[in-house]
C-alpha cells in the first residue's frame, strides 16, 4: 500500500475479492490510522463472502521509517523527530482487538513468529498478531547491514579496478545473460517549474536495476532509468511504465552475443527477441539500451564533460545574479531561455555580456516561439555580442531557411532533429546532406542538440554524433531532467561526443547542456550515482553502428519545408499528421488525409504530384475509435498510396449532435454509409481500398457489397458479413433493438452493457 490510511480495509477487500486467505504486514501507526477497518474482522469469523485476513502489526513505537532518512535525521532535533515524525501512537492493540472480538496474539522473539502464524492460518479465522520490536535494536541492526553492504561494494570495486583495462575483464566472454531486470517506481518533488510549459511538480521515473552474468563467470549489476517528461516526450509516464514492465519480464533469461564488445541492438531486438524496435517508446528504449550497453561494456568512468547552466530567470533572482550563481557552481557558460520579446531578450543578452565580458559563453534557446520577424530582429540586436548560437529560433523549417539566409547568427537544431531523424526511411548521411542544402550549405548550423532520452535509440545517437563531427557541427548532448542515475548515462554519452570531436581535429571545446540538476535537489540518488563512484560506465564503443538503409537518397527538396504542427493531430512512432480535407452533414462526419512531416504542402492544394494517380486507401475506425488510431499503419502505406481516415458520427473529432438536433435521429447505419460515400466522392477519392475495424469493418463491407464498382478492394479486421440464418438474424435484431432502447440516454446503463 501507499501511505498509512485504509490498509486494513483495503486488505480485507483484497482477500474478499480474490476469495483466498491473505496476510497483511503493517506498522503500528498504519494499523492505528485504520482501526475502524477492524470492523471487517469483527468476531474473528470469516464467511463464504469474505476470506480470513491475518494482520501482523509491527509495533516499533511509531513511524521509525523517518529515522532512516539521513537528511531528515540530521536536520531536526531528537525531540522534533520523536514528537512530530515518529509520533508513537501508544495504543493498546490487545484492547482494540478485544473490543472487536478478534483473536489476538503477541510475540517478542524471532522464534515465536512462525508458530503464531501457523496458529492464525490454521484457525481459518480473522486474526491479529502484534510483533513487538525494540526500535533502538532495530536501528543498530540496520546500521550493521548497511556497513556490511558498503564494505562488500568497496571490496568488489577494488577487485574490478585492479585490472589495468576494464574491458579486458570481459575479454574471455562471448555471451551476456540477462538474469533479471527489476523496475521500481520512484517519485519526488521537483525544486522548480519545468521549462517545458508543463504544470508538473513531481518527477516520476522507473528505476531499472539489471543483473547480468557472463559465460566467463563474471556477474554485473547495472542501473538506468525510464522517465518521460510532460511536453518533451510524446509518451506519458503510465505508457512508458507499462511498456518497460512488459519488456523487463520478456527479457529475463535472454542472452546477448557480445563477442568483440560490439552489440547490434537492433538485430538482437528483431532476431532474438522478435520485437520491432520502432515500437519501443523512446524513453523506454533509452533506459533499456543504456542499461544493456553499460552491462556489456565495463568501461572505466570517463572524465566528466563540460556543461553550461540553464538560465530561466528565477523569480527571486535577477538574470545577473542567476548567471553568477551558475558560474560559481563550475558551469562553463549559460543557455538563456528566450522567446518572450525580441527586444527584451536581446537586452538580457547584452546585459550578461557587458557584466561578465567575453569569457562567458552565451547560447540562446527560443523553442520555436518566435515568428520569423521577431527572430531576425533579435539576431540583428545581438550580432555584436558573440552569441554561440540560437536553438530553434522559428516554428517552421521554411522560416529557418530564411533566417539562415538573412542572419549572421548561427543556429542549432533541437526539436527539428526528432522530426527529421525519428524514422529510418533514409540514411542519416543523406538527411544531413538535405539539411545543409535546404539551409544554404555547410556552416549555417553550429550545433545539433541531441537529447538521448528523446531519441531513444543510442545507436542512432552515436551515428548522429559521428556525422556531426565529420561535418564540423558541434554535437551538444542535452539532458531532459533525469535523476543522477540517468545523468550518469547522459554524461557518458557526452564524453563519447567529446572524444569524437577531438579525434576529428576540432579545436573548439564542447559545452553540453547538462545543467538540470537544480530541478532535482530532492533526487534520492544524487549521492549514489556520481560518475567517479561507479564501477563501470556506459560506452558507446560497444554499440554496433546502424545498418545502412536500402532506400534511395532523398532529393534536395525532401527537407525543404517542415510544416508547423500547431493544432494538428500527431501520434505514433513516426512523424506525421492528419489534415482535415472534407466533412459531411455539418461536420458530423469528417475525412482526414495523412501527411508525413517531410512532405511540403499547401493547405489549399490537392494531392501532390507524387501522389496524383496513386491508389487511395481509406481507413474506418471501430466503436469508440478515432482516426489517429490508424497513424502508424498510414505512415507505412503513405509511400505508395494516398491515405485517408474517417471520423464517424458521434466520435472525436467529429461534431457530436445534441439530443435536440433534428439530425440526431437520422444517424443510422444506412445514413452513415450514404454520407461516407458522398464525402469520398466530393473530395475526389476515386475507387479507394477500404480498411475497416469492427464497426468500421461492417460499414466497409456494406459499401463494397452495395457499390462494388466504386471500390478497388476491402480489408476487414475483426468484422464479419453478418448472420446467414434468417431466424437467428431476426432474433439478434430484436435483442439489439431492445438493448438500445434500454440504454439510450442512460450513461450508466450504457457503460454496464
Amino acid at each position: 500500500g501507499s501511505g498509512i490510511d485504509g490498509l486494513i480495509s483495503t486488505s480485507s477487500g483484497f482477500a474478499s475479492a480474490l476469495n483466498v486467505p491473505a496476510t497483511l504486514l503493517v506498522g503500528d501507526s498504519s494499523f492505528f490510522h485504520d482501526s475502524n477497518g477492524l470492523s471487517f474482522l469483527r468476531n474473528g469469523l470469516s464467511s463464504a463472502e469474505r476470506s480470513p485476513l491475518t494482520v501482523v502489526v509491527v509495533n516499533n513505537g511509531g513511524g521509525r521509517i523517518f529515522e532512516m532518512l539521513p537528511e531528515l535525521a540530521e536536520s531536526v532535533s531528537d525531540e522534533v523527530m520523536e514528537n512530530y515524525f515518529v509520533a508513537d501512537p501508544q495504543v493498546d492493540i490487545q484492547s482494540l482487538c478485544k473490543a472487536f472480538s478478534i483473536p489476538y496474539q503477541r510475540v517478542q522473539l524471532k522464534g515465536e513468529v512462525a508458530p503464531a502464524l501457523d496458529r492464525a492460518w490454521s484457525s481459518q479465522m480473522n486474526n491479529v498478531i502484534e510483533a513487538v520490536t525494540d526500535p533502538e535494536q532495530s536501528k543498530t541492526f540496520r546500521e550493521k547491514v548497511k556497513q556490511a553492504v558498503r564494505s562488500k561494494l568497496v571490496e568488489k570495486r577494488s577487485q574490478i579496478m585492479q585490472h589495468s583495462n576494464a574491458t579486458e575483464f570481459l575479454a574471455a566472454s562471448k555471451t551476456m545473460r540477462i538474469e533479471s531486470i527489476s523496475c521500481e517506481r520512484v517519485a519526488y518533488p521537483l525544486s522548480q517549474d519545468l521549462t517545458t510549459f508543463s504544470t508538473c511538480k513531481v518527477k516520476e521515473m522507473v528505476k531499472l536495476t539489471g543483473h547480468f552474468s557472463f559465460d566467463s563467470g563474471q556477474k554485473v549489476v547495472a542501473s538506468s532509468e525510464v522517465s518521460p517528461v510532460p511536453n518533451l516526450h510524446k509518451e506519458s509516464f503510465s505508457e512508458a511504465q507499462s511498456q518497460i514492465l512488459c519488456l523487463s519480464a520478456m527479457l529475463q533469461g535472454q542472452e546477448m552475443n557480445i563477442q568483440g564488445c560490439s552489440v547490434s541492438l537492433e538485430r538482437w531486438y528483431a532476431g532474438v527477441m522478435g520485437i520491432n524496435p520502432d515500437g519501443i517508446l523512446p524513453s523506454v528504449r533509452f533506459g533499456l539500451e543504456t542499461l544493456l550497453a553499460e552491462a556489456a561494456s565495463l568501461s572505466p568512468p570517463p572524465s566528466p564533460p563540460v556543461s553550461c547552466g540553464l538560465l530561466v530567470s528565477h523569480p527571486q533572482l535577477s538574470y545577473i545574479d542567476e548567471a553568477r550563481d551558475i558560474l560559481s557552481r563550475g558551469f562553463d557558460g549559460v543557455k538563456v531561455k528566450v522567446g518572450r520579446g525580441s527586444v527584451e531578450d536581446a537586452n538580457v543578452v547584452r546585459e550578461l555580456r557587458e557584466r561578465f565580458g567575453p569569457q562567458l559563453g552565451i547560447r540562446c534557446d527560443a523553442n520555436r516561439q518566435w515568428s520569423l520577424h521577431q527572430a531576425l530582429e533579435f539576431a540583428r540586436n545581438v550580432e555584436d555580442l558573440d552569441v554561440e548560437f540560437i536553438e530553434e529560433p522559428v516554428g517552421t523549417f521554411e522560416d529557418l531557411r530564411v533566417f539562415c539566409e538573412r542572419s549572421k547568427v548561427l543556429v542549432a537544431l533541437d526539436e527539428s532533429i526528432v522530426d527529421i531523424f525519428s524514422d529510418d526511411d533514409h540514411p542519416i548521411s543523406a538527411k544531413f546532406d538535405a539539411i545543409e542544402r535546404a539551409l544554404g550549405g555547410r556552416g549555417k548550423v553550429a550545433a545539433f542538440v541531441l537529447k538521448p532520452a528523446i531519441i531513444g535509440n543510442i545507436s542512432k545517437v552515436k551515428a548522429l554524433i559521428d556525422s556531426c563531427c565529420e561535418r564540423g557541427i558541434k554535437p551538444i548532448i542535452s539532458s531532459t531532467f533525469e535523476s543522477a542515475i540517468g545523468m550518469a548515462k547522459i554524461g557518458d554519452i557526452a564524453s563519447y561526443a567529446d572524444a569524437r570531436h577531438k579525434e576529428a581535429a576540432h579545436h573548439s571545446r564542447l559545452v553540453h547542456g547538462l545543467g538540470t540538476s537544480d530541478w532535482n535537489t530532492h533526487d534520492p540518488f544524487r549521492n549514489m550515482a556520481a560518475a567517479n563512484q561507479r564501477q563501470s560506465a556506459l560506452s558507446l564503443d560497444v554499440v554496433a553502428p546502424l545498418s545502412p538503409s536500402p532506400l534511395p537518397v532523398p532529393p534536395p527538396s525532401t527537407l525543404g519545408s517542415i510544416p508547423s504542427t500547431n493544432g494538428q493531430v500527431r501520434k505514433g512512432p513516426s512523424p506525421g499528421l492528419l489534415r482535415e480535407v472534407g466533412q459531411a452533414d455539418g461536420g458530423m462526419m469528417k475525412l482526414f488525409q495523412y501527411e508525413s512531416i517531410s512532405t511540403k504542402r499547401d493547405d489549399s492544394a490537392g494531392p501532390s504530384e507524387a501522389q496524383q494517380g496513386a491508389a487511395s486507401v481509406v481507413f474506418i475506425h471501430g466503436f469508440l475509435g478515432t482516426p489517429s488510431d490508424w497513424i502508424p499503419i498510414m505512415h507505412g502505406v503513405s509511400s505508395v498510396a494516398n491515405t485517408y481516415a474517417v471520423s464517424l458520427p458521434g466520435h472525436h473529432p467529429s461534431v457530436c449532435s445534441s439530443s435536440s438536433d433534428s439530425r440526431h435521429d437520422s444517424i443510422d447505419f444506412a445514413a452513415t454509409c450514404d454520407a461516407l460515400l458522398e464525402m469520398l466522392a466530393s473530395q475526389g477519392v476515386d475507387r479507394p481500398v477500404l480498411v475497416g475495424y469492427s464497426m468500421g469493418a461492417r460499414i466497409a463491407l456494406h459499401l463494397v457489397a452495395s457499390h462494388p464498382s466504386l471500390f478497388r478492394g476491402v480489408a476487414v479486421l475483426s468484422g464479419t458479413a453478418g448472420i446467414s440464418d434468417a431466424l437467428e438474424r431476426e432474433e439478434r435484431t430484436q435483442r439489439d433493438a431492445k438493448l438500445a432502447s434500454e440504454i439510450r440516454g442512460d450513461a450508466d446503463k450504457f457503460m454496464d452493457a
